[in-house]
């Protein structure tokens, strides 16, 4: 009953916890900031909370970002990031140290997190696999299609890289069918087709880099395809462009007035305007501007196809590369005057070439020399005919078969080539035949 009564009044020793609360804050600033170095440093957060930004991100409306999935919990735990995410973004961005911005941006963001009403996070939204190992890591280019990384390509950073440049970087559609034709660029408003000419020389890939630069500024606007005119030939444009030379490249564009469409048909019609000039970017900048806006083009031309290469073809292209390395006329008429050379003189010895010609009179020199090819040409007559007569059946039928190929061969140029004139003439006179029937009716 006598012990001691506590004295209640005392106050609360604050003090005492004072330190171990101010170590307690310090400890966690410090923990937050490892964390952010660990995880986030250099690399953008997308903020899920921010549902346009990680729409805009995942459309493609801000560029190219290559984005790796990052839930909360790995960010608290300081987990480490993908090492070919990390080696990668330092290698693509710093191909954006000449001035121009980097082909890609490298973010984290939580794909568990919900961003829609419906309920779907990230990884359902945009069809990424969760499970995927080593990590999950999305392209996402200006176009909106989203691509998920996985595998061999997470082995290292550069082969990442070489992924997302592979994916970004603006290239030139291949073109091997005349269908393949259709759906890549002659349904487009705008198309812009490289006729490779195969192994180029240093100014060829000085200009190769030029044209890839214009496709960097043009590729919102215009379908750029490439065509290995090494072995391939379209059909339609090729009179219009230059010959054909190999180790030369040229360049078409195809103008469609009605803009894009779903279906291309075998009668439809195209302008075509050919680049010539030196391949610079502001030149066929400039060029491309023209034809867009209606200056500069070819007639309408409609049969545009994509087929082989005749062998013949094939060596004359080679044959005019000759040529013009040494100095020639390309395109073939120094052979023809070789050819002329080559032919047997119409009188007198191969090798001396003796005058054995008849001379004649002033007044009746063109008589004579037409009498004198009429000579020559039954000679020759006869001498095919003997040559004939001496075949077996198989031999003259292998002889009329060649003949056959041939001839329709040579229909077919003319037809190709008499064509377009054709074409372009219908197309100038085009609704000028109703008036002139009219007209010939009244004066009935």
């Amino acid at each position: 009953m006598g012990g001691k009564i506590k004295d209640r009044t005392r106050p609360f020793p604050i003090h005492l916890f004072l330190k171990p609360a101010i170590a307690i804050c310090v400890i966690s600033v410090l923990y937050s900031l490892l964390s952010s170095i660990l995880t986030g440093s250099p690399f953008d957060r997308l903020d899920v909370h921010d549902q346009m930004l990680v729409s805009d991100v995942f459309s493609g409306s801000l560029g190219g970002h290559v984005v790796l999935c990052l839930s909360e919990a790995d960010v608290i735990n300081s987990k480490p990031l993908n090492s070919a995410f990390v080696d990668a973004a330092g290698i693509v961005e710093a191909g954006g140290s000449d001035g121009k911005p980097p082909l890609a941006k490298f973010v984290t963001v939580d794909c568990n997190a919900v961003t829609t009403r419906g309920g779907a996070n990230i990884y359902g939204k945009y069809n990424l696999d969760p499970k995927a190992k080593p990590a999950v890591v999305a392209v996402v280019n200006k176009g909106g299609k989203v691509l998920q990384v996985k595998g061999k390509d997470l082995k290292s950073g550069y082969v990442l890289s070489k992924v997302v440049r592979g994916l970004l970087e603006v290239r030139a559609s291949k073109v091997e069918s005349t269908k393949q034709l259709a759906s890549k660029c002659l349904s487009r408003g705008y198309c812009v087709a490289i006729l490779k000419g195969g192994a180029v020389d240093d100014a060829g890939k000085a200009g190769r880099s030029e044209f890839k630069a214009l496709m960097e500024g043009w590729s919102d606007e215009v379908a750029f395809v490439s065509v290995d005119s090494t072995v391939l030939e379209v059909q339609g444009v090729e009179g219009r462009i230059g010959e054909f030379v190999e180790g030369e490249d040229r360049a078409v564009l195809f103008v469609n007035p009605e803009g894009d469409v779903e279906e291309v048909g075998e009668d439809a019609r195209r302008e075509v305007s050919s680049y010539r000039g030196a391949w610079h970017k502001d030149s066929m900048g400039k060029w491309l501007q023209e034809g867009m806006e209606g200056g500069g083009k070819d007639v309408g031309v409609k049969g545009i196809k994509v087929k082989t290469r005749s062998k013949r073809s094939r060596e004359m292209a080679k044959k005019r590369a000759q040529d013009k390395a040494a100095g020639g006329k390309a395109g073939g008429g120094g052979d023809k005057k070789k050819k002329m050379k080559k032919k047997k003189p119409l009188f007198g010895d191969d090798k001396t070439g003796a005058q054995d010609a008849p001379s004649y009179g002033e007044g009746d020199k063109k008589e004579q020399r037409k009498a004198e090819r009429e000579r020559q040409r039954s000679r020759a007559k006869k001498e095919r005919e003997e040559k004939e007569a001496s075949m077996t059946a198989e031999e003259r039928e292998e002889m009329e078969r060649k003949k056959e190929v041939e001839r329709r061969r040579r229909m077919e140029e003319e037809m190709n080539k008499g064509i377009m004139e054709e074409e372009e003439e219908g197309w100038e006179e085009e609704g000028g035949g109703e008036e002139e029937e009219e007209d010939e009716i009244l004066e009935l």
